[in-house]
């Protein structure tokens, strides 16, 4: 069945192998290709559309007959790797193979739900052995669904000593669906365990690169990076699988032990108290030490640097604390404290946004969650007149701390520079609603409301800014 399918297929590409403009030769390889095929000569077809692909590399025909040679010699996974590489190319008839394919799969699923949920139900239940009996009925029934044997891979895997039949089960998965994100990732985790950090490494990459927002890969890339000691690797990638998952708990327990390490303390109680809410036990009891008596030891080098350079700072002697702060930084290039304090020193006392900016950017690449760190620095592209990069910052402050009125306000004052006035004024209305009590928000509605033409409109504003005793606001009042 699978074979007359695929020759049909051949005899379609044959035709509109021209229709594609390309190389000359490459299109002469590609019916030099197909009539191996067509003779059954596989390994002189697949030479062909290799070559045909090495003159061509974007000719999706090459590519897509390459994958039906493979799908027809039981290669399934090149053949899947070339329908999926061609039907991102546009090839209409790679596309439809891949979906027939899911059709296929699910329809085989069907067949056998009710095993598959049984397995997944005594798993759940503790009871391996018949969840092992109910999966292994299931692949008699369908012996090349890829689900089941993602189960009864996860089954295996939960006893703990037999690794070796849960990967196998995978790579019998990773046969039959090529295309398998959760296989690949769940491949990934045992290979970790049992010290096949390189393919665990592959095997992670290969579960994103099928599904970009996969959370649980980044988190585990971040576990491999930081347990070689590659922090700022680690890193990004724990910070990428919380923008997919922010409820991601062992995220947020790795990060936390990266900042640890690198003696920002602040930063790592918080990501281990964000876990511990999760019921992260171990996340628990970091946060429970850095709470304590640990982390008053261990920052106190850092904390000696930030009093010193605050001192001088408040004496005035602005230069000798940025000075004193990046002797601190060959101590602590990765913490936190120190570029923000810079960045406040340039910014709020040297006026110098451009610096602050510079040091604003550390600090929030150190700690992405810091809603007033982005503040500052979108104020400081405010002075530069960077209006673009300064909403931005305002935005990411809202995406941290959505009911931020301040943030609301302050980019309403940036969209008013840009006069941006329905936006601005969208802003101002959301910090009222925010913050009812501030004056100045009315304030600035009002200002935004005159320059709409909107006179009925900026007189209730100013009124309710004089109500909220923001004395500017009363000379507007009629009385």
């Amino acid at each position: 069945m699978r074979i007359t399918f695929i020759a049909v297929v051949l005899f379609l590409t044959a035709a509109c192998a021209f229709a594609q403009e390309g190389d000359s030769v490459a299109q002469s390889l590609i019916l030099d290709g197909i009539k191996y095929a067509g003779n059954k000569d596989y390994d002189k077809a697949l030479n062909a559309f290799d070559r045909a692909i090495s003159r061509d590399p974007a000719n999706a025909v090459a590519v897509y007959n390459r994958g039906i040679v493979y799908y027809t010699v039981n290669d399934l996974t090149s053949a899947v790797a070339d329908f999926k590489k061609a039907c991102d190319m546009g090839n209409r008839g790679a596309c439809d193979v891949l979906k027939q394919m899911d059709e296929l799969e699910k329809q085989q699923y069907v067949l056998v739900s009710d095993l598959v949920e049984k397995a997944i139900a005594l798993q759940k239940a503790g009871k391996a052995g018949d969840a092992i009996k109910a999966i292994e009925e299931a692949l008699e029934k369908t012996p090349d669904l890829a689900r089941a044997y993602y189960v009864k891979a996860d089954i295996y895997f939960t006893l703990k000593d037999n690794t070796s039949k849960a990967l196998d089960a995978l790579d019998s998965a990773i046969e039959y669906k090529p295309l398998y994100p959760e296989a690949f990732y769940l491949r990934g985790v045992i290979s970790r365990e049992i010290r096949r950090v390189s393919r665990a490494e592959s095997d992670f990459k290969k579960a994103i690169s099928l599904k970009a927002d996969y959370a649980e890969p980044y988190s585990g890339l971040g576990d491999i990076y930081r347990a070689d000691g590659k922090n700022e690797a680690a890193a990004e990638n724990y910070r990428k699988a919380l923008q997919y998952n922010p409820s991601l708990d062992g995220a947020l327990f790795g990060l936390g032990l990266v900042y640890e390490s690198m003696k920002d303390y602040n930063g790592a109680f918080r990501q281990f108290s964000k876990a511990c809410d999760l019921k992260n036990s171990g996340a628990c009891k970091k946060a429970e030490e850095i709470r304590s008596q640990a982390s008053v030891s261990a920052a106190k080098d850092i904390s000696s640097s930030i009093d010193k350079a605050t001192k001088m700072r408040f004496a005035g002697k602005y230069k000798d604390a940025l000075a004193y702060l990046d002797g601190a930084l060959a101590e602590a290039p990765e913490s936190y404290s120190i570029y923000r304090l810079s960045g406040d020193i340039y910014f709020e006392d040297l006026k110098d946004a451009k610096n602050a900016v510079a040091n604003y950017t550390h600090a929030v690449s150190i700690r992405p969650e810091s809603a007033e760190t982005f503040m500052k620095r979108a104020q400081a592209y405010t002075a530069l007149g960077k209006y673009d990069s300064a909403v931005t910052d305002y935005s990411e402050v809202l995406v941290i701390e959505p009911a931020n009125a301040r943030a609301l306000a302050e980019r309403a004052g940036v969209k008013t520079l840009q006069q941006k006035y329905k936006d601005a004024l969208a802003d101002y209305s959301a910090a009222i609603e925010a913050a009812p009590d501030n004056g100045a928000y009315y304030f600035g509605a009002a200002n935004v409301a005159r320059k709409m033409d909107k006179p009925d409109a900026a007189e209730s504003y100013f009124r309710q800014s004089c109500e909220h005793s923001y004395k500017p606001a009363c000379s507007f009042v009629s009385h």
